[in-house]
């Protein structure tokens, strides 16, 4: 299995295939300085689907209201789904139950780099 380690070429790479979509400037900033961040976070380990998962909150906007939480090997995934709209309140939802030193908030057309 190859590994993945995010490298400044690795976010260089995902800058020009964000521009080569088409993206506003403001939102090719923003993704750029999301996934720097999370390089630093993760620093020089290898990027897998656990270690992305193992500090996350995923806020749904549907038609219901529920809670569910995944454990695995000591890691948590809180999944909330609310039948209220809204970016601000999905955003302060995250951040009253965030207990990372790091934050990212990802829309559905997110590009992973």
């Amino acid at each position: 299995m190859t590994k993945r380690i995010i490298t400044a070429e690795t976010i260089a790479t995902f800058k020009k295939h964000l521009i080569e979509e088409e993206k506003s400037a403001a939102t090719i900033e923003k993704y750029t300085r999301d996934v720097t961040a999370f390089s630093i976070f993760v620093a020089d380990r290898n990027v897998d689907k656990e270690l992305v998962v193992s500090y996350a909150i995923i806020i749904n906007q549907c038609d219901h209201v529920a809670k569910r939480t995944l454990s695995k090997n000591g890691k948590t995934i809180q999944f909330y789904s609310f039948d209220e709209r809204g970016i601000g309140l999905s955003r302060n939802t995250a951040f009253m139950r965030a207990t990372a030193d790091i934050v990212e908030f990802a829309d559905d057309d997110r590009v992973a780099p």
